[in-house]
């Protein structure tokens, strides 16, 4: 995990955290990411549907069971690579997932920063492995131009973002800590990455499928 994750998540949990708006910065594109998405996972979306309403309060928004995901990176904003790159990219990132095994993941924990609720993602070691092994076939293309984020969150999904700033975290921390004390584990099986197009709408992100890169190495048998 990282620094900056561990003080978000302090702050967060202390008497005085409040809230801070997710939704400042300006509405539109964002870019091309790479994502998980889960639109082939239903115990997903049931979880998410179990649990958001004990966060529905209004200084949340919660994320549309459709628009659940994982955010492994930023490729570039849209303005700055062009249609040849993008596809050398993906195609750069197609030979990398030609090597890497599906896997499974487990959620069994909600956790919040001051401007999200969001399912813990564990184990972390291979979506991480996935994320550096992307932001390598990324930057052989286009290394002037690939996102480098030295200090990403570790793996997540989204389920509420907040909406206002000032707001005590009081209520929403209470709300986690109960959810928690009965939350029943899942679990989810990578065998695909999404290349998008993420923009960010009134209050939620939307995003446009590029394209599918299946993970097509060998698994191991036990």
């Amino acid at each position: 995990m990282t620094e900056q994750y561990h003080d978000e998540k302090a702050k967060y949990r202390t008497e005085s955290a409040q809230l801070r708006n997710h939704w400042t910065r300006p509405l539109g594109p964002l870019g091309y990411y790479w994502f998980l998405t889960f639109e082939n996972s239903p115990e997903l979306a049931g979880l998410a549907n179990e649990y958001q309403p004990s966060i529905d309060f209004p200084y949340y928004d919660l994320t549309p069971q459709s628009k659940l995901h994982l955010t492994l990176g930023k490729i570039a904003h849209h303005v700055e690579i062009s249609r040849h790159q993008l596809h050398e990219v993906a195609e750069s990132a197609a030979r990398t997932c030609n090597g890497i095994a599906p896997f499974e993941v487990s959620i069994e924990r909600l956790s919040g920063v001051r401007s999200a609720v969001a399912f813990e993602v564990h184990p972390t070691t291979k979506v991480e492995e996935l994320r550096n092994r992307l932001k390598s076939a990324t930057e052989s293309m286009i290394p002037r131009k690939a996102h480098s984020d030295s200090h990403p969150h570790p793996p997540h999904i989204t389920i509420a973002y907040s909406n206002a700033d000032g707001i005590s975290a009081e209520r929403s921390m209470r709300a986690i800590s109960r959810i928690n004390m009965s939350i029943h584990r899942i679990s989810l099986r990578i065998d695909r990455v999404s290349l998008v197009l993420l923009s960010r709408e009134q209050n939620h992100y939307s995003w446009k499928m590029i394209s599918q890169l299946p993970l097509n190495g060998m698994e191991r048998t036990q």
